[in-house]
Formats: structure tokens, sequence, C-alpha cells
């Protein structure tokens, strides 16, 4: 579940498995995501930000993805990302 909707949380998962990559790779990906809620009179409101940083030392780290799907039981959004050269 994200605060941004569905299309927020697949952005969040590729961004992950981006990361993830590049760290095996020897590549440093920083990302902050902040959110904040606040009520006033029994109505809420919610804000979020994000923040990456990339110091990739001239390399490009690609990713393609491949599928993705969801987890309906647990309600688990999945994605699998490949390298690509492209």
């Amino acid at each position: 579940m994200h605060v941004g909707g569905r299309v927020a949380q697949e952005e969040l998962a590729i961004l992950r498995g981006r990361t993830e990559f590049a760290k095996r790779l020897g590549v440093n990906i920083q990302s902050k995501q902040v959110s904040s809620t606040s009520v006033t009179n029994d109505k809420s409101s919610t804000v979020g930000a994000q923040v990456t940083h990339e110091d990739t030392k001239q390399r490009d780290i690609k990713v393609l993805v491949k599928e993705k799907w969801r987890d309906p039981d647990a309600d688990i959004l999945w994605v699998w990302l490949v390298p690509s050269d492209e």
C-alpha cells in the first residue's frame, strides 16, 4: 500500500529494484521518501516527497521491467527487473 496510490507504489518498487542492481554493481543510489499526515477538525491530509541522489561514477544502471504482478491475498506488488543494455 502506498499513500500515492498504485502508480506511486509501482514507481517505488522499480526504484528499489534498480537500487539493488546498483548496489551489486558498486554504484551508490540514495533515495529518501518522507510523508506527513495532519488532522484538523476530523479531516486529514497527507503530503509526500521523494529525493534521489545517484553517484554512478560514469556508469549507467539500466533495467527493464520484465513483468509485474500483485499478490491479492497479501496486497503486495512484485516487479521483475532485468539488466538492459539499451
